[in-house]
């Protein structure tokens, strides 16, 4: 899928996906031969975890670090840290 189907799917203008992309919160995607980025169904699930992560307000830092562990399969990383994340922004606010 092109970059604005992804965008339309988890509700975020392009330019987020952009954003996110180029800062290295989002794995690059591989292009197709005329350049357009070229979207999975795993890209879709990381990027609306790490939307879901962000509205909990936790920082995109660790929300990237979370969305990260969770789609390399490292489901007992998130799992620990997780808890002490948001225990923390709570404590914060």
């Amino acid at each position: 899928m092109r970059i604005g189907e992804l965008a339309d799917r988890v509700g975020v203008p392009a330019d987020t996906v952009r954003f996110y992309e180029r800062e290295g919160w989002l794995p690059r995607p591989s292009r197709r031969e005329n350049g357009y980025r070229e979207y999975r169904d795993a890209d879709v699930e990381h990027l609306r975890l790490l939307i879901d992560l962000r509205r909990l307000e936790l920082p995109l830092d660790d929300a990237a670090q979370i969305a990260t562990w969770c789609h390399a399969g490292h489901c007992s990383s998130t799992t620990e840290a997780l808890p002490g994340l948001l225990e923390a922004r709570r404590a914060a606010v």
